[in-house]
């Protein structure tokens, strides 16, 4: 019944949703950076030179691949001032499967 039916697409929206808010699928970027492991500096390095209009490089967006919840990773990088374009993705950097979240392969460096 139509009922059924709206409770079974109630369901996979509530799903996809959760799934987009906890970072489980992969980055669609290409000609970004990845950066392996947490590093702030670098991320506070990087909005500077983009904040100083410095080379197209620091332009990129930026998707960091690092072993800690994904929620604190974007907390970190709300703060962060510059404007930079940051996705996180927990997983751990020494796994294919992991470096696919971040689409490694597509990256600019």
């Amino acid at each position: 019944t139509f009922a059924v039916v709206l409770g079974v697409v109630t369901d996979e929206v509530k799903t996809t949703f959760q799934t987009i808010k906890s970072g489980q699928f992969a980055v669609r970027q290409t000609g970004h950076l990845v950066v392996c492991g947490w590093n702030l500096p670098l991320l506070r390095q990087l909005a500077a030179a983009k904040h100083l209009g410095q080379d197209q490089l620091f332009r990129r967006p930026i998707a960091v691949l690092a072993d800690m919840p994904k929620s604190d990773m974007d907390q970190a990088v709300a703060k962060l001032e510059g404007g930079l374009e940051v996705y996180t993705r927990s997983g751990n950097p020494n796994v294919p499967g992991d470096l696919a979240k971040v689409a490694a392969e597509k990256a600019a460096s």
